[in-house]
């Protein structure tokens, strides 16, 4: 029985929220199994239109944002190219974490252990009390910042070189792990050589991953480099454990995968990585000293200076110093022909499609090794090569063979929130016990169970920025689901984290914001952050300006006529207000299979 069949013999009505859910659970891999026939139709490349239509700007915006509204459809049709479009964000300053993060703590009117006041965040290493404000500030930058596309290409960096605040390592590291994400800002539109480097200093990431205070072997002591970041860098941040085709194919011998490296391998690398602590202090001094934002310094009488073997048999001299050997490895790492399509192919799978021809990973690989200017690793043309492609451009995917994504349980919140205008809440002075500062008003989002604590988001719908459960991501780029089609395994990342427990908190926090949240006034008021139905609830008053509108802003301007013809009839035998039928129009859509894939 096809979801929408069983709409229509349930008569279905939206006041419980489980009720919304329930058809989910069984159907929610309906979409990516009856695409699993093969389609060997090659796509033409797609000339740009002198004037681009709502659905496509809409699509685009699906894939390069946290989700298009009818503001910025209307400025992508404005800009009457994607390629404008792309270069206008590109040239838009980036939103940077670190200092709304800390200036946002500092209105929570934060006390040192004596119970003073603090007046700059200098004043501290680093604090867990500013986990109410990073999230904070992340959710209202990625629904309200212009820079749309930098926090979405930095949003799927995140979820290729892992940190997390998870272990207990890092839970007191909130600026750090601001800071690190401001790396990944910074350097989203840059060079991945670039990228690699600062991500390798990071002394986030030297927490999380063991390079801060890796030493060089002393035997006598038991004493030897801790091999986590080595096998890490290159497992996860740059070539994966077997040779690939430019395709992203595997390459083969014999019939089996060829190993890019091996253990061996990963001992050489991991005596590289020694010699590395804070900047700001001696090698002894306590570990939670330490600064969590500047980049690691080299301190020479822990680095391993004796001979190494690299990636295809590069050999690093002995007596070199750790930031000489640190600079020849990268380069090492970097020039690997696995680069190109090892992270070209990821950045497809977390912006457009789960399970990209080789012919697409291809043609965007090739652009990572030669932007068309001699550079190598040029994310920005990586990036608008990956949104630009004809197979991601092509309009009627609908039909096209394990095409799509499942939406991961953020972005189906941020494209509802900026849909639909999200309202936080007001807050002034402590989070706490104490009594405001005086030191101005402040936006609390109130999502779900999170009641303010949005890094408790991971435990409800199985995702909260840079919270993910190891460095495997929260879901791995290459998982199959067990029930997809034998003949064809498609691969689904997303689909990792569709737990029957995650999928219905996810719909019941998206319900709850459409159903039970409503505006509130004033400072320190309780309740949850509220939806501007202002503009659905008067297009109410035609069923089809309604579906016109939502079918534009949730679904690309895809919406099946079957589709259409079940909300209407939904609409139309329901007497209630323009309100409540704007409502469940957006609530039955937001669990349609058609919209959880995206396409």
């Amino acid at each position: 029985m096809s979801y929408l069949t069983a709409m229509k013999k349930r008569n279905l009505t939206i006041s419980n929220s489980l009720i919304l859910t329930s058809v989910i659970l069984a159907l929610i891999t309906l979409p990516l199994a009856s695409q699993a026939k093969d389609n060997n139709k090659a796509i033409q490349p797609q000339a740009q239109k002198s004037k681009l239509n709502a659905a496509d700007a809409a699509r685009f915006l699906t894939q390069a944002t946290f989700g298009p509204t009818d503001e910025t459809i209307e400025q992508l049709t404005k800009a009457g190219s994607y390629e404008q479009w792309l270069k206008q964000q590109m040239d838009l300053p980036a939103t940077y974490q670190l200092k709304l993060t800390q200036d946002y703590w500092l209105k929570s009117c934060p006390l040192n252990v004596n119970g003073q006041l603090i007046n700059d965040p200098a004043e501290i290493v680093d604090t867990w009390e500013a986990n109410v404000s990073r999230h904070n500030i992340w959710w209202d930058t990625v629904l309200n910042g212009e820079d749309q596309l930098r926090q979405r290409v930095a949003f799927a960096l995140s979820q290729i070189f892992v940190v997390s605040n998870l272990p207990g390592l890092l839970v007191d590291s909130e600026f750090g792990v601001a800071s690190y994400y401001d790396t990944l800002l910074k350097h989203s539109f840059g060079n991945y050589r670039d990228l690699l480097e600062d991500v390798t200093l990071h002394p986030v990431m030297g927490l999380y991953l063991g390079m801060l205070r890796n030493q060089k072997a002393d035997l006598e002591k038991n004493i030897r480099p801790d091999e986590n970041y080595a096998r890490e860098i290159l497992q996860l941040f740059s070539i994966g454990v077997h040779k690939l085709n430019i395709g992203g194919t595997l390459k083969l011998k014999n019939g089996q995968p060829i190993p890019t490296y091996n253990q061996q391998t990963i001992k050489e690398f991991a005596r590289v990585f020694t010699g590395w602590n804070y900047a700001n202090v001696n090698w002894f001094r306590i570990i939670r000293l330490g600064s969590r934002i500047l980049p690691m310094k080299p301190v020479e009488e822990f680095h391993d200076r004796g001979e190494k073997e690299l990636l295809n048999g590069t050999i690093l001299p002995a007596n070199q110093n750790a930031g000489d050997e640190l600079d020849a490895t990268l380069d090492n790492i970097f020039n690997h022909p696995n680069v190109g399509p090892f992270i070209s192919k990821q950045l497809i799978q977390r912006l457009v499609t789960s399970n990209p021809k080789p012919t697409y990973v291809a043609r965007v690989a090739r652009v990572f090794n030669d932007n068309g200017n001699g550079e190598r690793g040029d994310l920005a043309a990586v990036v608008s090569a990956i949104l630009l492609d004809s197979e991601a451009r092509r309009s009627r995917h609908r039909t096209t063979a394990a095409f799509g994504k499942l939406r991961e349980p953020l972005l189906r919140l941020s494209h509802v929130f900026r849909a639909f205008d999200l309202q936080p809440n007001i807050g002034e002075g402590s989070f706490w016990a104490h009594k405001s500062c005086g030191r101005d008003e402040y936006p609390i989002y109130v999502m779900g169970k999170s009641w303010r604590n949005l890094a408790k988001l991971g435990t409800e719908i199985g995702q909260a920025v840079l919270r993910a459960p190891s460095v495997f991501n929260f879901y791995q780029p290459d998982y199959k689901p067990p029930d997809i089609s034998s003949e064809k395994v498609l691969h689904a990342p997303e689909f990792e984290i569709a737990s029957e427990n995650f999928t219905v908190n996810t719909a019941n926090l998206i319900n709850t914001s459409i159903y039970k949240a409503k505006p509130t006034s004033g400072v320190n008021v309780e309740g949850y952050s509220w939806l501007d139905f202002s503009q659905v609830t008067e297009l109410a008053n035609n069923t089809d300006d309604l579906l016109e509108h939502l079918d534009r802003v949730l679904l690309n301007g895809a919406m099946s006529r079957e589709l259409r013809t079940i909300l209407k009839q939904h609409l139309t035998d329901n007497n209630t207000s323009q309100l409540d039928k704007a409502r469940d129009a957006i609530a039955l859509i937001l669990i349609s299979p058609e919209y959880l894939i995206q396409q």
